[in-house]
């Protein structure tokens, strides 16, 4: 996909995701997640697209390094700030 239909789906996209409210008392799965953000995508290409825009951010290198599938509230709420910029 090039650059610049990936940056298209995502600004389109990115508005209903902003809006969306994330219950941070519960834990999502990097599959939901991915799915979220990305729908149009398959979950592996999305979550490793987050991944790449969210690797600048020191506090969520372990968990794109684990083969955990869930994803702690606390780093969910850093990738929606992440990703909300």
């Amino acid at each position: 996909m090039a650059i610049s239909n990936f940056i298209y789906i995502f600004v389109r996209d990115k508005e209903a995701v902003d809006m969306m409210e994330w219950d941070y008392n519960r834990t999502y799965s990097k599959k939901e997640i991915a799915a979220i953000y990305f729908p149009q995508l398959s979950h592996k290409y999305a979550w490793s697209l987050i991944a790449d825009l969210c690797n600048r951010d020191g506090e969520l290198e372990g968990l794109f390094r684990s083969n955990r599938r869930y994803v702690l509230p606390s780093e969910l709420k850093v990738i929606v700030r992440a990703l909300s910029q």
